[in-house]
């Protein structure tokens, strides 16, 4: 029988989306939901999970909501109550050192095992599935947490030996380490005797294989805006075995995408609504990203709004420079490098021998000019 974990990390439960305006609120709301959803498929019997790990940063402030905080409390109870562990380490954005914490004013009362040592150290064991799991971690605390953190070793004892921490796996030498940073080497998480390393604060999905050693960065399931658009999964570690492995599973949220377009050659506004329509969806965040040399000033307040009801949200940025057919006749008949070189292109243009070599050569005038204005 297999012995599934589910690994999270990163939910950042109250970020405010404020990059989405209006809908910031109903955003949020949104996550928190999804988040909920998560827990109900931790739940299903169909399922098979034994235990949550949530590895950090569950929450994006160290006092959020009240609210909030309750439709969490309830949700993570009824789980614990249901059969199914939650493990909680408090991340950077809601750190325990701070007295307001959440995990501060509700330790007595957070469901399951909140890890709250200063140090790295074992934590506990427990019995999944009739197989001992013992477990080590710690929660970043100011002024008592001190490295090294990744020096850890496993006890002697039998059973699956499983890690959790918060901080930066191999950070380069230009890597400046502060106060609430846990800097951590894989060579030393890889050497600890462990079987699984459960990692949160980078947001991607990332995994780092040893001999007999797993370590794992699930990556942030929905997105917070075009930089971080989500991972889309779930990251279920199965224990079972002799190494553990990964199951991604598909844990699709709103898409948030970023879509390039060039404006070399588009006749103007009208045909950049009409490209863009046919990437309508109106559940999807959308970034344009305008590229190219343009023959006009694209009217971006006129096309968010024709497109608002195209997407969920639309936003733009600007990479493009601006062309000026003006600038060639002015130059065409100068005695300078600038207007020799045009009137070269020129002269290929009027000899080009099909459409396709105009449009090349009309681009090099245009990319010439742009040139010269840098």
């Amino acid at each position: 029988m297999a012995l599934k974990i589910l690994h999270l990390a990163d939910i950042h439960l109250g970020y405010s989306h404020s990059y989405l305006k209006e809908k910031a609120i109903a955003r949020k709301e949104e996550v928190t939901n999804q988040f909920l959803r998560i827990l109900e498929y931790a739940g299903d019997p169909r399922n098979d999970i034994k235990a949550v790990l949530i590895a950090g940063d569950l929450f994006d402030h160290h006092d959020p909501e009240p609210d909030l905080v309750e439709k969490v409390l309830v949700a993570l109870k009824g789980l614990n109550d249901a059969g199914t562990l939650t493990i909680t380490l408090p991340g950077t954005h809601d750190e325990l050192s701070y007295p307001k914490s959440v995990f501060q004013v509700h330790q007595k009362r957070w469901p399951g095992l909140l890890i709250t040592n200063p140090l790295p150290a074992h934590v506990t064991a427990i019995t999944l599935d009739g197989i001992s799991c013992h477990i080590y971690g710690m929660a970043f605390t100011a002024g008592l947490s001190h490295p090294p953190f990744d020096r850890i070793k496993t006890i002697d004892a039998p059973g699956k030996h499983i890690a959790i921490f918060h901080g930066t796996l191999d950070p380069p030498d230009i890597f400046h380490v502060k106060d609430r940073d846990v800097p951590l080497l894989s060579k030393h998480l890889l050497q600890s005797g462990m079987d699984y390393v459960a990692l949160g604060h980078f947001h991607i999905h990332k995994t780092i294989p040893g001999q007999g050693c797993l370590i794992v960065y699930p990556g942030m399931i929905e997105g917070r805006g075009f930089d971080e658009p989500g991972v889309g999964l779930l990251t279920v570690v199965d224990m079972s075995g002799a190494r553990p492995t990964i199951e991604k599973v598909p844990f699709l949220g709103r898409r948030i995408e970023t879509h390039q377009l060039n404006l070399t050659h588009v006749s103007g506004n009208d045909e950049i609504e009409l490209r863009l329509k046919e990437l309508a969806d109106p559940e999807l965040i959308l970034k344009v990203k305008l590229t190219g040399i343009a023959e006009f000033m694209p009217d971006l307040s006129r096309l968010t709004v024709a497109l608002s009801s195209s997407f969920y949200h639309i936003a733009w940025e600007e990479d493009f420079y601006v062309f000026d057919n003006r600038r060639v006749i002015a130059l065409k008949d100068q005695k300078t490098i600038e207007g020799l070189l045009i009137q070269k292109l020129l002269q290929y243009l009027n000899q080009a021998k099909d459409e396709r070599e105009k449009w090349a050569i009309d681009l090099a005038i245009r990319k010439a000019l742009t040139a010269f204005e840098r």
